[in-house]
């Protein structure tokens, strides 16, 4: 039941969200390219609802989150989110006091993310801390873009005033800036901490004998 629960959750998804997103296109067309015919039409102005209001929100959404998707596959490709390379210490029930130095590689330990998230049980991560923490990185990821297109268009408004960048767009330029640095520190922050949850989640099972694959191996086996 849970199963088909799922598949319904996406089949609306898929199915509801492109719609409205073709109705905010559409109106688009309309309002941009040919702004005379909206005049007067009535079947336009009816169009022009609550819900075309929706359409164009869940638009820009589905927008920030592709251009999200886009910049994690940046970052994590140019290795802006960090060393590649750090000690650290991980709990280790086979050895004296418990705790062992590992080399930890974040950008490894996400390649295998996906992999080992459908290998946990429940029980596994009865906490959700991973879920969490892995939430908290890709929120943080979009936020990104969110922050980088107001400061876009407070640059575009404040230009093209009268007087140009009064001294209002300034203090929220500064604003913007200063919440897009903390963001990505943030999310720097997650990163590594969402690839030390996945590699003690990867020690203790092995220590507990389930199969744990590295993530070197992880990538010849999808390759």
């Amino acid at each position: 039941m849970t199963a088909l629960t799922g598949v319904a959750l996406w089949i609306t998804l898929a199915t509801v969200f492109p719609g409205l997103v073709t109705i905010a296109v559409i109106y688009g067309a309309f309002a941009i390219v040919a702004p005379d015919m909206m005049q007067g039409n009535p079947d336009i102005i009816a169009f022009d609802s609550e819900w075309m209001w929706v359409a164009i929100a869940v638009t820009i959404m589905i927008l920030t989150q592709a251009c999200g998707i886009l910049l994690e596959e940046l970052l994590v490709t140019k290795r802006w989110l960090g060393p590649e390379e750090r000690k650290i210490k991980i709990f280790d029930q086979t050895v004296a006091g418990n705790l062992k130095e590992i080399t930890l590689n974040p950008y490894i330990e996400y390649q295998g993310l996906y992999f080992l998230l459908v290998q946990l049980k429940e029980s596994d991560d009865a906490q959700g801390h991973l879920g969490r923490i892995a939430a908290q990185f890709f929120l943080t990821n979009n936020t990104l873009v969110s922050y980088v297109i107001g400061i876009v268009a407070t640059l575009v408004l404040a230009f093209t005033r009268e007087p140009i960048f009064p001294l209002p767009a300034v203090f929220y330029l500064c604003g913007l800036a200063v919440c897009l640095v903390l963001s990505y520190f943030v999310a720097v922050i997650r990163f590594r901490v969402m690839a030390k949850s996945l590699r003690s989640i990867r020690e203790i099972k092995k220590q507990n004998g389930s199969d744990a694959s590295k993530p070197e191996e992880i990538n010849v086996r999808i390759l």
